[in-house]
């Protein structure tokens, strides 16, 4: 990590020889102040102000990132206010079918994420956060050149429909 500036008595020092962060912009900032980033051999992580990184992604998770060919992968990060979590895409140079992720910071639960075409990919991700609440959004620039955002109340995507599920369990009876 750096602290202040090198030029000006500031220093460089390794918080840990184990991960470091992926290339590109795979790594988003919370409100308080923690990063979470996209790890360089694969795996999600958190760090707060003054710690080491914490492994957050779970064994059925880490093994799908451990298996990213970070060489054809864009790998972009965002904090999501709304929603108090990050998403994290993972969006292959050609147009492949592709999973993404999102992590809930408040139920420290993993959800995994995917669009029906796969020209709606982001390829850049960007946070704008305008004064107006109308105008605080996250922007995904697409494989087809469009820009879109997240819209909690949409019904569609595009004109596809979204298609959403969960599973639930296992679930302890109560008494007898």
């Amino acid at each position: 990590q750096m602290v202040d500036d090198p030029m000006s008595g500031g220093r460089i020092s390794m918080i840990t020889d184990t991960t470091g962060i992926a290339f590109g912009s795979p790594w988003c900032r919370d409100p308080i102040g923690n990063i979470y980033f996209f790890g360089s051999r694969g795996g999600i992580y958190r760090m707060s102000p003054g710690s080491v990184p914490e492994r957050l992604t779970s064994t059925s998770i880490d093994e799908r990132l451990a298996k990213t060919d970070m060489k054809d992968q864009v790998i972009s990060c965002a904090w999501d206010d709304r929603t108090q979590g990050a998403h994290f895409f993972v969006t292959p140079l050609t147009a492949a079918a592709t999973t993404h992720y999102f992590y809930d910071a408040r139920n420290e639960a993993w959800f995994i994420d995917s669009f029906v075409d796969t020209n709606h990919d982001p390829t850049a991700v960007v946070l704008f956060d305008g004064d107006d609440p109308e105008d605080r959004a996250i922007l995904l620039g697409s494989r087809d050149g469009k820009v879109r955002e997240f819209d909690l109340a949409a019904k569609d995507d595009d004109g596809e429909e979204i298609d959403s599920y969960v599973v639930v369990g296992p679930i302890k009876q109560q008494g007898g």
